[in-house]
């Protein structure tokens, strides 16, 4: 099934990522960066099955190298300049390769080459389910001339003769005074030289009596600038927030179109699920270091982020599901209360509930909606034969009938449907407990000792792995503390060792402290038969990585408490079932004969260790009698 994805980040200096770089690995190629010498070799890198650059009308034709556009890029951006964007997009598995080429490239030059931009994009595919394409973008237009413009423009304070001022650029002054403007711009003079300065234009400076002891300083010559440059009109349109937008919803509008074009039922919504009137929330993208992570069995946190997302929306569908119990329980309730099939309909429509199909004959389903509910559910939906006919068959084949009209014993059946819903979300919590044991393999009490014991042993063996990594990262940052003394004090012990016998004494007693930090740091050094020459760097980063390690460790602890404390609570409410309602046996047992009892005065006295002991053995008789698949009988409650 087409799944919709279209995630757009730039690629930026500020960050400390490379153009360069980011093509290569797009690629699966070897490129060298000519502004810092680095070499970027991905040709080992798999998955790249196709790459393409597509040059807008200005470009070079040089540009078609991807190391020379890239570098090219680079050479033109300044320290923390933004160097390209890059959209990573989901291909539909439903079309061959040539057509997601095809598809890709239409895109690319429809909605990014036609505005001006350089396009260079590659598409991977590991076999894995998850054909993907990643676009990278300049940013920058290039002019008639092959260019790169401008990312923004100088803008001055400028004023006229008649002292009009305006904020304008170099070329706007050029053009203004062309058409018989006197624009210039305002520069720093000093009353005699020196004091507060003050803007004035040179017509002012010279024209102006009140100015006449105003000249110009040596070295001032900064013209009064605007808070603010003018940015590049291109640019302000690619980047305006509205553009994403249509290139998300134009990247949707070209698969269905290639959908329709092959008849393929299939269509994708690149509206939000919020948008869409959906009750789900979307996962976050894992990211490379996540993926390689959860690939390796160590849960990051935005897998598990995604984990209990997923969950959420699981429970969210359970409980859309459920909405068809609370249509039954209600339907059956105006059964009972209606004295006629319109009645019927009538006390459904007072309290909200939609009908459709009400007055179909010749068997019929009826369909009805409860008010928070997005669609219809038919009768044979619901599970029962709800239709006209067997709807009226009900309603006549009861005992009591009020009168037509008479909704008093309406009235009771709500108070009683809030109590039978009480006990259907118990009955939730309790088939939830079971599922959850259930897909942890627990099947007997013996199987809970089992688990528990398991993941207990799983978290004290991550702590002691953490408590190892705690020991080495100390070791290390001891390491970097003796080794930081050694560099730091070094240059004093190579000075005391120049000295003369007559200014040395004087020398070691004026650097005491010192000299003799560096002693006890370089015996501590030579003792484990280590080298001044190791790398701080080196070990801080280690310490780094380490640090990390433990956050995973540490969240992986959450995850499997989590679990250990779910299968605990579950295990204390079918003790707390079993010694509260203790099983008889099946056969002696009529339907209609069945009753709750509530418990003795002396089992509530009971502490809680006898209550467990009780509760086994009674367990312990009932397996006995109807076989280790009692507990699994237990799981789908009677209704």
């Amino acid at each position: 099934m087409a799944d919709y994805h279209f995630h757009g980040q730039i690629i930026s200096r500020r960050k400390g990522r490379s153009a360069v770089a980011a093509a290569a690995y797009r690629a699966g190629e070897k490129l060298v960066n000519e502004c810092d010498g680095a070499i970027h070799d991905f040709t080992k890198k798999g998955g790249v099955v196709h790459t393409e650059i597509i040059l807008c009308e200005n470009a070079p034709e040089e540009y078609k190298d991807r190391s020379a556009l890239w570098n090219a890029v680079e050479q033109a951006a300044k320290s923390n300049d933004q160097l390209a964007r890059e959209f990573d997009i989901a291909l539909p598995i439903e079309l061959y390769r040539f057509e997601q080429i095809e598809l890709v490239r239409s895109f690319v030059q429809d909605n990014f080459v036609a505005l001006g931009m350089c396009a260079d994009f590659a598409i991977h595919d590991n076999q894995d389910g998850n054909p993907h394409a990643h676009i990278m973008l300049t940013m920058r237009p290039i002019d008639e001339n092959g260019k790169w413009e401008n990312k923004s423009q100088r803008v001055d304070v400028c004023k006229n003769h008649e002292g009009k001022i305006a904020e304008l650029t170099g070329a706007e002054i050029k053009s203004l005074n062309a058409l018989g403007g006197t624009f210039e711009r305002q520069f720093p003079y000093f009353k005699n030289g020196k004091g507060k300065k003050t803007y004035l234009t040179k017509y002012e400076a010279e024209t102006n009596p009140d100015y006449k002891d105003y000249v110009r300083v040596k070295g001032k010559y900064e013209p009064l600038k605007a808070k603010t440059d003018r940015k590049n009109p291109t640019i302000e349109r690619w980047d305006n927030v509205e553009q994403f937008v249509q290139w998300r919803e134009d990247w949707a509008v070209y698969q269905n179109r290639k959908f329709e074009k092959h008849n393929l039922p299939i269509r994708v919504d690149h509206r939000s699920y919020a948008d869409q009137g959906i009750d789900k929330i979307p996962t976050v993208h894992l990211g490379v270091s996540a993926k390689a992570m959860e690939r390796n069995g160590i849960e990051s946190d935005r897998g598990n982020e995604n984990r209990i997302i997923n969950s959420y929306n699981k429970l969210s569908k359970e409980i859309e599901m459920s909405q068809r119990d609370k249509l039954k329980i209600l339907i059956e309730i105006a059964i009972e209360d209606a004295a006629t099939y319109e009645h019927f309909c009538s006390l459904l429509e007072g309290i909200g509930i939609e009908i459709r199909n009400a007055y179909q004959t010749e068997g019929v389903h009826i369909a009805f909606k409860l008010p928070e509910q997005q669609r219809f559910c038919r009768g044979k939906t619901i599970g029962e034969n709800f239709t006209r006919e067997g709807i009226q068959k009900a309603i006549m084949g009861k005992v009591f009938v009020p009168d037509k009209g008479d909704d008093t014993n309406y009235l009771i059946h709500q108070i009683q449907y809030k109590t039978r819903r009480q006990h259907i979300e118990e009955t939730k919590l309790l088939a939830a407990a079971l599922l959850s044991i259930s897909s942890n393999g627990i099947h007997t009490f013996a199987d809970f000792d089992v688990k528990i014991s398991e993941l207990t042993h799983k978290i004290t063996n991550i702590n002691s792995s953490i408590k190892k990594i705690h020991q080495k990262c100390e070791a290390y940052a001891y390491l970097a503390g003796q080794l930081r003394i050694c560099n730091e004090y070094e240059p004093i012990i190579t000075e005391l060792n120049k000295r003369t016998f007559l200014t040395k004494n004087k020398f070691a007693d004026d650097h005491k402290a010192e000299i003799s930090a560096y002693t006890n740091a370089k015996e501590w050094l030579d003792k484990n038969e280590l080298s001044c020459d190791i790398s701080i760097e080196k070990l801080e980063a280690h310490i780094a990585d380490q640090k990390q390690n433990i956050l995973a460790f540490n969240e992986s602890i959450k995850l499997i408490q989590n679990k250990l404390d779910q299968i605990r609570l579950a295990r204390n409410q079918i003790v707390n079932i079993i010694a509260d309602r203790p099983p008889a046996k099946a056969p002696e047992r009529k339907p209609q004969e069945r009753t709750y009892t509530s418990p003795s005065k002396d089992s509530k006295k009971m502490s809680m260790a006898d209550r467990l002991a009780a509760a086994q053995k009674k367990a312990d008789e009932h397996n006995a009698s109807l076989g280790d698949n009692a507990i699994k009988d237990r799981r789908k409650p009677e209704r």
